[in-house]
């Protein structure tokens, strides 16, 4: 498998969901590989504490939102390498997520999550995810999802927006 370590700490700034979750030990560990031969993203993460929805069962918000970002960073990978028809940023439009199994919860709970692409048509990318416990074991949820990329006339309006706000920080300033 020709796969890539994704560095994580250009994707991971102080407001990033992986960063508050480690910050606050709901994650311990995070390591996250892209094979771009197979456009895929394999992340092995390891469980912190306080992830509990039922006592001793993984969330299934906290699954769901896990499966989600990694879809995400499946993306970003993908505009990293080129493999995309845009250059702007995309988001969730839908998620569907389907519960297999219970996952037991425990601190240091090592959970494997592979992210793969469907399909991409124009600005829009379908993309599938496995949570399980390794690379051939138990199937805990899959999910499926739909990014898109906003064109750029909403891009343009929704920066415009934001400088007019007074919150864009002083180098997008208009002054």
């Amino acid at each position: 498998m020709n796969s890539e370590s994704l560095e994580l700490q250009a994707i991971f700034n102080s407001d990033h969901l992986f960063a508050a979750w480690v910050k606050e030990g709901l994650i311990a560990d995070l390591r996250c590989f892209y094979d771009p031969d197979k456009r895929c993203l394999h992340s092995v993460v390891q469980l912190g504490s306080g992830v509990c929805g039922y006592p001793r069962v993984l969330h299934g918000g906290f699954t769901a939102a896990f499966m989600d970002e990694n879809l995400g960073l499946l993306f970003y990978a993908l505009r990293q390498h080129g493999c995309l028809p845009f250059i702007a940023p995309a988001f969730t439009a839908h998620l569907d997520v389907d519960y297999k199994k219970k996952v037991e919860a425990a601190p240091g709970r090592l959970l494997l999550c592979t992210a793969e692409v469907e399909r991409i048509e124009g600005r829009k990318l379908w993309m599938k995810a496995t949570l399980r416990d390794s690379p051939n074991g138990k199937v805990y949820a899959t999910a499926r999802a739909l990014f898109v990329s906003p064109s750029t006339r909403h891009l343009v309006q929704g920066g415009l927006k934001y400088v007019a706000s007074g919150l864009a920080p002083k180098f997008f300033s208009l002054e």
